[in-house]
């Protein structure tokens, strides 16, 4: 059975949304929080990933231009359409699917991370024989629908295909995995928790250095810094001297964090700079956007002493250009699959960890 796959990133061309996708003021900066690195990696990779396990090989990602996909689907031989997301477009997608001979096709807004089962939608849409059959959980409805890509083409639903996904009624099939939607930042730090206790399925990218403690590749740690398990530290992330790490914080990749700095019970999005002698504790930070959950306020700050983003120099980016157009030739030291290969430090001498070599990873002798 050929069965293809339709991932959709940004808002879905209707004025009508579940209730569960109401926007939030909690938002970090970057938009969607799917293409956010969350423990290493985006969920939409994830969920690229999970589906190729499943069998689907012939993905497509559909976003308009707005949108910052991350680099690695390029690699990853998933097609990318970057058209507008209206109906008329999805509508065009779903004929192309069924004329390529598609029998099923999952159609899957990516704006929530969902463990499903893809033989168990496959198998109750069979059973009910009909065009749509679209996923739930507990809590209501979810953007996941499987559909009969010939039935439709057929029944020459056309545009009106998508309205009938908008009020398409509850089927039998319910996702019993773990589902988090996403909304704001409190559920961006729900997932991350849930990862590093083992609640869910998704792991994080990068050694465990120690029980409970993940690094990823190139990641420095300073020889008077802590790491409190669980914690996770992206991939060429900067802890400096005598800087806490605890209670279930993550930071990501090509962050720094600055001397005697608490994060407590937080995450650092990537390319976040946090200042010296700063106390984090139960927040999400994007750059200089500091939000609070517990207070349920969200504040960005002007003064780079405290937070700021880092940017990307020149070497990065043109190296990331360089491999989305010759992902097989450009194996450069700013990119994953580059294991085993050092960057000089870009910070002052006194303030460099002394590090040990470990495989794919460069990592102080810290006490964690």
């Amino acid at each position: 059975m050929f069965v293809s796959a339709i991932l959709v990133v940004g808002d879905w061309p209707s004025a009508k949304h579940d209730l569960t996708g109401k926007k939030s003021a909690l938002q970090p900066v970057h938009a969607p929080i799917v293409c956010t690195e969350i423990l290493g990696e985006s969920v939409l990779q994830r969920t690229i990933q999970r589906l190729r396990k499943s069998g689907i090989h012939a993905i497509t990602v559909m976003a308009d231009d707005s949108i910052r996909l991350p680099e690695c689907l390029q690699q990853a031989g998933t097609t990318i359409v970057r058209r507008s997301l209206d109906r008329r477009s999805m509508a065009e997608m779903i004929a192309q699917q069924s004329l390529m001979g598609v029998e099923m096709t999952l159609m899957m807004r990516v704006a929530a991370y969902i463990e499903f089962d893809l033989a168990g939608i496959i198998r109750c849409h069979q059973v009910q024989a009909g065009i749509l059959t679209r996923a739930r959980d507990k809590y209501g409805p979810l953007e996941l629908w499987m559909m009969g890509a010939r039935a439709i083409r057929h029944a020459g639903m056309g545009l009106n295909s998508i309205a009938a996904m908008e009020t398409a009624p509850d089927s039998p099939y319910l996702v019993t995995g773990y589902v988090n939607r996403l909304n704001d930042a409190h559920d961006v730090r729900r997932l991350v928790t849930d990862s590093l206790t083992g609640r869910c399925e998704l792991k994080p990218c990068g050694t465990e250095i120690r029980p409970g403690v993940w690094a990823g590749e190139r990641a420095s740690i300073h020889s008077c810094a802590r790491i409190v398990a669980p914690a996770f530290i992206g991939r060429r992330t900067k802890v400096r001297s005598s800087a806490l790490i605890t209670r279930g914080s993550s930071v990501e990749r090509d962050c720094v964090i600055e001397r005697n700095t608490i994060i407590e019970d937080s995450s650092i999005l990537s390319f976040s700079h946090l200042g010296q002698d700063l106390d984090v504790s139960h927040a999400v930070i994007d750059g200089s956007r500091f939000i609070h959950l517990r207070r349920k306020v969200a504040v960005t700050f002007d003064d780079a002493k405290l937070f700021s983003r880092r940017g990307r120099s020149s070497i990065q980016q043109m190296w990331g250009t360089l491999r989305a157009q010759n992902p097989a030739q450009y194996k450069g030291p700013f990119e994953e699959e580059s294991a085993g290969i050092w960057t000089p430090d870009v910070f002052a001498p006194a303030e460099a960890p002394v590090t040990m070599p470990v495989p794919a990873l460069s990592l102080s002798r810290a006490e964690i």
